[in-house]
């Protein structure tokens, strides 16, 4: 957190804090704490759920900003993702929450999100790698505290 508070406003708005693996009975109330003082320095929260997930998470983190899964992760064939995309961005839409889908590594399941109405999708069919990555610089412990 000492890290975050140190950032400019200008590189908070940058800032997207990826939560995965949500406790099945939601968070304890101090994961949640902890999470509402990190959304403080972020520019939106999103929860990894799982595509077979589908809790409630708007209660308890009022600033969600959406909720998905890695399709890479799924061992299911493209025929049987396919009504399982459409019954996830369902149900999350409905309470009022964008999704994605990320790692889509073919056409197909490109199509497949997007009919299914997911917010974002990514992977490399949409953007491929990139062969440079941004500066990045060794921290000390300290430095992170």
């Amino acid at each position: 957190i000492t890290l975050l508070r140190r950032l400019t406003p200008e590189a908070r708005k940058n800032i997207l804090l990826d939560i995965k693996s949500m406790p099945k009975d939601g968070a304890s109330p101090s994961l949640r704490a902890t999470i509402d003082t990190i959304s403080t320095f972020c520019r939106a929260i999103i929860f990894e759920t799982g595509m077979l997930s589908y809790m409630d998470f708007r209660q308890a983190f009022p600033k969600l900003h959406a909720v998905g899964f890695d399709v890479s992760e799924q061992r299911l064939s493209e025929e049987e993702l396919r009504p399982l995309f459409k019954k996830y961005v369902d149900h999350y839409s409905k309470a009022g929450l964008k999704t994605y889908n990320k790692s889509v590594e073919n056409p197909r399941l490109v199509a497949f999100a997007a009919e299914a109405s997911f917010t974002y999708i990514s992977g490399p069919v949409i953007q491929p790698p990139q062969k440079t990555g941004v500066t990045v610089r060794k921290l000390a412990l300290a430095e992170i505290k």
